[in-house]
């Protein structure tokens, strides 16, 4: 598809003609029955002022979608037009992990297909840009999880010690609901092993924990910290050698501390809570 087509093709979606089209960007009625390969940039900077939803790139090179979106505000219309409160609820009903959920909206970029297969009724138009009338809610069934009153899901099977990543994909894994008043909503609680932050955090304790973008971290404070290889640690969080690399820092100080490129690390996550077990 040409960059004139796929413009036309915006024009129908947006049941705008050519003529309007082209007088709104500043061009003579005829623009588009003349261009030939590409846009002038000049061009392409008024249309991108003047159809702020129209995805530029996609135009010039055809790759991404026509429209731009943010995959945060196609997750709150979703919640909105099943209506649930909490992110566990549609992960549960997508039949998905709270952590896929949290790699689209890093990456901003979401499985289309599986939207379409649980959703067959949605506007993909108006998902991606809230524009349009929101159609009609005929996808949420009876029997679809009250989960209002949930703080989030406890996998008794998984340790921050190695492999939480892999472990949560697993939607065979057991997760029981957890309900705390006053500690928020989609929580991950995951069990402590290991003393290597003793006595801040005791093996066999239960921490609550949440994923949250790297730039928000506060140095000096202690994270689950999650590689890529599925290494899953909890560690004070310091600078490192440059901004690059960082510093993960034990409190039991028989740990010596390691210094890790960023490129390793696959997501981060605040300690929202602890439930401490005692010997009795």
């Amino acid at each position: 598809m040409s960059v004139k087509e796929r413009l036309v093709e915006y024009l129908k979606y947006k049941n705008v003609s050519n003529r309007a089209f082209s007088l709104s960007i500043g061009m003579s009625e005829n623009y588009i029955s003349n261009i030939r390969k590409s846009i002038q940039p000049k061009v392409t900077h008024s249309i991108a002022v003047n159809y702020p939803d129209f995805n530029t790139g996609w135009l010039m090179t055809g790759e991404g979608s026509m429209l731009k979106y943010h995959v945060k505000d196609i997750i709150d219309r979703l919640k909105k037009h099943l209506n649930f409160t909490h992110n566990m609820q549609l992960t549960e009903y997508l039949g998905i992990s709270i952590e896929t959920l949290y790699i689209w909206k890093e990456s901003n970029s979401f499985d289309k297909d599986l939207i379409k297969e649980k959703l067959p009724n949605i506007d993909i138009n108006w998902l991606l840009t809230g524009k349009r009338n929101e159609p009609v809610n005929k996808e949420k069934s009876a029997g679809s999880l009250d989960l209002t009153t949930i703080s989030g899901y406890y996998f008794p099977d998984v340790s921050a010690s190695a492999g939480l990543n892999m472990k949560l994909e697993n939607t065979e894994n057991q997760k029981i609901p957890i309900s705390i008043p006053g500690w928020g909503s989609d929580l991950i609680f995951i069990n402590v092993y290991g003393d290597s932050m003793y006595p801040k955090y005791n093996s066999g304790e239960i921490i609550a924990i949440k994923n949250i973008e790297f730039q928000y971290i506060n140095y000096g404070f202690p994270y689950v910290v999650v590689f890529k290889n599925g290494d899953t640690y909890i560690k004070y969080i310091k600078k490192g050698k440059d901004h690059d690399h960082i510093l993960l820092i034990s409190e039991n100080k028989h740990y010596a501390p390691k210094e890790f490129s960023l490129d390793l690390i696959m997501s981060v996550y605040s300690i929202k809570g602890v439930i401490k077990r005692e010997l009795i």
